[in-house]
């Protein structure tokens, strides 16, 4: 099919332009697949995001300062916007090789499911509406979005809704697997604490502060917290990485910790920082310790729940004779964002697999198909035909 002719015809139907272009999907997630792009360095994969686009004959595409790439389809004259967001970076450094293995129905590789092979239907998405001319009442946004992993502190996110959040109605992220479908925003704040001392000889010197030992102490006292519970709401906390010392046999000057809690409750977030405040200030009170927030990322408390239950069925009749209804859970992706704005916003994967986060990531090809059918039903139910 010839994306770059611009004669626009009215319809195509779903289950012929996904036969005719499944092959150059699997293309183009091979393609993206094997492109490097850590959180905070994804200037490359959104340089080859938006020049797939205009290749194929799609003009209104950039990229912006957050290195998210925006392409607008019928936005003029003040109408509302959808917007369709997939994220371009992964949890790997840049250091990690990326290389596909195909294992009969198994496209195996690191950060493939996480988020390459939605981020990659989501280009063809906009490709079906370029050619395909869907009368709508609405404009929509699709935007490749950065910083969504890690500390990336949905950098990419925070900017899409700063320009566009007051034009937005609705919000849809792809990510992760066909089987589940985020509907909730769990928020998280991160920090880095850090303990610093005069260090020394470990023989000659003992007994002086040791800021290993320091920082332990804190990383005990933090496990030891009980962690506010109620029905329907969950608290979590994790120490996930420590850094510092010099040699076995030297007094650590100084060491870290990267730190966070989650809750799908905005109080339960509130009293975890009360109680992360007071460990801190005790332990000020003995030396040189440190808190710096690294991170937050919301919760939705600000959604009209009638509009976000209108959204959640929208997207739900979209798996209707394509495939089992989804598990619907709580998480922390792009929705936090527009969901802490009171935009409804839900997030679903488009294909299946597993190993998310190792390297031993894959997806199942054949579900790719039924990813496409259930994205582009997503979108038809925006037309007004």
């Amino acid at each position: 099919m010839d994306f770059t002719d611009r004669k626009r015809i009215t319809v195509i139907d779903i289950d012929e332009f996904i036969s005719e272009n499944l092959n150059s999907v699997m293309q183009l997630i091979k393609q993206l697949a094997v492109i490097p792009s850590p959180t905070g360095m994804e200037r490359e994969k959104a340089l080859f995001c938006k020049n797939f686009l205009q290749s194929n004959g799609v003009t209104d595409v950039l990229i912006d300062e957050a290195d998210n790439v925006i392409c607008k389809i019928n936005c003029e004259n003040g109408r509302q916007n959808i917007v369709f967001m997939a994220h371009t970076d992964t949890v790997f450094p840049i250091t990690q090789e990326l290389t596909l293995i195909e294992e009969s129905d198994i496209l195996r590789c690191p950060g493939i499911g996480d988020n390459t092979a939605n981020l990659a239907i989501m280009l063809w998405c906009v490709l079906y509406l370029h050619k395909c001319e869907i009368n709508s009442d609405y404009g929509f946004i699709f935007a490749a979005t950065s910083g969504e992993e890690g500390c990336g502190n949905l950098k990419g996110s925070r900017k899409l809704f700063e320009d566009y959040g007051k034009t937005v109605r609705e919000a849809i992220a792809f990510d992760l697997y066909l089987d589940s479908l985020i509907y909730e925003a769990v928020g998280s704040e991160r920090y880095r604490f850090t303990s610093r001392t005069d260090g020394g000889h470990a023989y000659s010197d003992f007994g002086k502060p040791n800021a290993i030992e320091r920082i332990s102490r804190i990383v005990s006292e933090l496990y030891d917290l009980s962690l506010p519970k109620a029905s329907g709401f969950h608290t979590t906390q994790n120490v996930g990485m420590i850094t510092g010392g010099t040699s076995i046999n030297t007094l650590a000057s100084e060491a870290s910790i990267l730190y966070e809690y989650r809750s799908n409750n905005h109080v339960f977030l509130e009293i975890m920082r009360d109680n992360l405040n007071a460990i801190i200030e005790r332990y000020r009170l003995f030396g040189d310790v440190s808190a710096e927030l690294i991170g937050v990322r919301p919760v939705g408390i600000n959604c009209n729940k009638k509009k976000q239950n209108a959204l959640l069925e929208r997207l739900l009749n979209a798996y209707v004779n394509v495939l089992p209804l989804p598990k619907l859970k709580s998480g922390s992706t792009d929705i936090n964002i527009p969901l802490s704005m009171g935009i409804p916003a839900v997030c679903c994967g488009l294909v299946l697999g597993g190993g998310e986060h190792t390297t031993q990531e894959y997806i199942i090809k054949s579900s790719v198909q039924k990813g496409m059918k259930t994205a582009l039903n997503i979108i038809k139910s925006y037309s007004s035909q």
